[in-house]
């Protein structure tokens, strides 16, 4: 099968994938039984709100994959976590286990930036919320690794965590 193929069966499957949160009314844990090799992966998309250069109010920026589960979302002034004065840039950060496709395993908990471009800093405040954030299912997960791999990749250009309380 074709890669082109194979990328839209796999996008078509990450509405398979097992979501991370539970219903607020269930009494029944989630149980997943875990028959993959390949560690937890989360997919996720980003919605940003109130970016500069977007005419809209929001946009929801593509899929992306990290190892572990991803639990938070934050948006960091570059200027203060890079320590370059003068920078009026921000970069939107997620707790995981870091970025699959730049490492080929699942690194220490930490923020790893998300796959997105620096946003400028004007005007309103900006927000982000995760969006369809999900565990991928144990087949998805070797799915997914057949297609791309399983090693690191050059399309990222960096994903260095950041060092932070919280």
């Amino acid at each position: 099968m074709n890669k082109i193929l194979k990328l839209m069966i796999i996008m078509g499957l990450l509405g398979g994938c097992t979501s991370i949160t539970a219903n607020e009314n269930s009494t029944q844990p989630i149980e997943t039984k875990e028959t993959s090799s390949i560690p937890p992966m989360s997919s996720f998309a980003i919605e940003a709100c109130n970016i500069a250069f977007i005419q809209s109010e929001c946009i929801t920026f593509a899929i992306q994959q990290h190892w572990g589960e991803v639990k938070d979302i934050k948006i960091f002034n570059l200027s203060d976590i890079k320590q370059i004065p003068g920078n009026k840039n921000i970069q939107i950060y997620v707790k995981s286990q870091g970025c699959y496709g730049y490492y080929d395993s699942p690194q220490f908990e930490a923020w790893y930036p998300a796959n997105l471009p620096n946003i400028p800093l004007e005007g309103k405040t900006v927000t982000a919320n995760l969006v369809n954030n999900r565990i991928m299912s144990p087949k998805l997960r070797e799915d997914f690794v057949e297609l791309f791999g399983n090693k690191a990749s050059i399309l990222l250009d960096h994903c260095n965590p950041i060092e932070i309380k919280n």
